[in-house]
């Protein structure tokens, strides 16, 4: 009884040794160029902003707020090229990004191009430092608070503007 029970483990054990071993020599090693390119990125640095507040102004009055954070991947050699610190000029070029070019016009936006908005951040970054610094830029955060949701947090208590200090208007 005992030996009919280790023949059928012995059995099940190979069936799945050669199952496995079958799947793992099957499966194609990634090609070289892409070896190469996780090892180039792997030594790029990152550079993070600010959660950056951009008020969305029209008709000369505030109709909400876009929130973003975004990350720079680039090589540690460019990092002496930013005549301040690589954040501080990150958070420059967003913001004047946002307000000074107006990548959101919010009365007459139907979408916003994600794409469309790296690009012209990186450009802009590329132009600022006089050469080509970035190598990816990763959105950590875009978000989009209109005054009515800000409103909400505010009645639904979870958010405070009182936390940290004295609230708006209080004495």
């Amino acid at each position: 009884m005992i030996k009919t029970l280790i023949i059928g483990v012995w059995v099940a054990a190979v069936a799945l040794g050669s199952v496995y071993g079958a799947i793992t020599m099957a499966k194609p090693s990634p090609p070289q160029d892409e070896l190469d390119r996780a090892a180039f990125y792997a030594k790029l640095e990152r550079v993070d902003s600010d959660v950056i507040s951009v008020p969305v102004i029209s008709g000369g009055k505030v109709h909400g707020y876009f929130l973003t954070q975004v990350s720079f991947l680039i090589e540690p050699k460019d990092m002496e090229v930013f005549p301040v610190s690589a954040q501080e000029m990150l958070n420059d070029i967003l913001i004047t990004q946002f307000i000074g070019n107006r990548i959101i016009d919010f009365p007459n936006m139907t979408n916003f191009n994600l794409e469309e908005f790296r690009l012209l951040v990186g450009t802009a970054l590329n132009e600022r430092v006089g050469r080509e610094v970035y190598h990816d830029i990763i959105i950590g955060r875009l978000d989009y608070l209109g005054k009515a949701d800000i409103r909400s947090n505010i009645r639904q208590k979870r958010y405070s503007m009182s936390e940290g200090g004295e609230g708006v208007g209080e004495e």
